[in-house]
Parts: C-alpha cells; sequence; structure tokens
C-alpha cells in the first residue's frame, strides 16, 4: 500500500519523491533510519539533490523527509471521522501527539538526516491527510543523549555479552 500511497502524495503536492534504504547519520554513525521518502518543497528539478549528503545545492529548495502511514483500521474509510486515529489529536487543526512513538520516529529520522521538516501523510484509498512536522530542537535534546546512553551502555554490552558466551 505504501508504493501506492506515495504515488498519491507525489500528484496530490506535485513533488518526486526519491528513496534512499538506511541512511546512516554523519553525526552519530552508530544511528540510523529509513525515510519512505525525501523530496524538495520547490518543483526544481530533483538532479539539484545532492544524495550524498541529503542537502540541496541551493537554499531555494529544502529537503523534506516523507513519512507515509497507510492504517490498516480505516482502509476505504475518510481519516478526519470519529474516532479519530490514535496517533492524531485535534487542536486548531489536525496533529500528530507528541507523545506517539511516530513523533519519535519523526524527529529521530530529522535529527539523523541533517533535515527541519516532515510531512506526515496518512493515506486510505478513500482520504488522505498531511501534517506538516518541523524538527523539535527540545525535544532531541532531551532524546538523543538517553538513546546515546541506551546504545552505549546498554545494548553494546548486551551484544559483547552475548558474542562472548
Amino acid at each position: 500500500m505504501e508504493p501506492k500511497a506515495r504515488r498519491a502524495f507525489e500528484n496530490e503536492h506535485g513533488v518526486e519523491v526519491s528513496l534512499f534504504g538506511l541512511v546512516v547519520s554523519r553525526k552519530e554513525s552508530w544511528l540510523a533510519c529509513s525515510p519512505d521518502g525525501i523530496f524538495l518543497t520547490s518543483i526544481t528539478s530533483i538532479a539539484a539533490f545532492d544524495y550524498s549528503v541529503l542537502k540541496c545545492r541551493t537554499h531555494e529548495n529544502e529537503a523534506v523527509l516523507l513519512e507515509i502511514k497507510c492504517p490498516f483500521s480505516r482502509r476505504g474509510q475518510t481519516l478526519t471521522t470519529d474516532p479519530l486515529l490514535p496517533y492524531l489529536q485535534k487542536n486548531d487543526a489536525l496533529e500528530l501527539r507528541k507523545k506517539h512513538t511516530y513523533y519519535a520516529q519523526i524527529q529521530i529520522s530529522l535529527y539523523a538526516l541533517e533535515l527541519q521538516q516532515c510531512w506526515f501523510y496518512v493515506y486510505t484509498e478513500a482520504d488522505s491527510l498531511t501534517i506538516k512536522i518541523s524538527r523539535d530542537e527540545e525535544y532531541l535534546a532531551e532524546a538523543i543523549p538517553v538513546l546515546r546512553e541506551c546504545y552505549f551502555a546498554k545494548y553494546l554490552t548486551c551484544l559483547k555479552e552475548y558474542y562472548n558466551t
């Protein structure tokens, strides 16, 4: 369903989404993400995109992370009817709940990719919605040290113990 959603997103927003697979952070080589796609906010050719560093060569374009969700529980239904999906909340507009794991996933991906914005795209065959999410430096200032500590103090220790037995 995700490839179909990606094509729908491209048509809806007039952009070309590029796929990358697993991307390892240049700042934190222990951290990686697998983006659903990255696109440029302008209509400029994707050739202006520098794939090696995930940065635009011109300041006119901004590279944006695309995160796609295709909720099976809502297949064929509209997305804004009650009850809302558990990861959405309605204030002035629909937004992603900051305490949901998708928010963490997006923020860590933005950090790893060194990007500033994500477009969170929720798709069913009957409906779609896009929520723009900015990089949250305050969130990352708390999350990255915790992840780093967990990785080096706990995860690597467990791996070492596992392979030394």
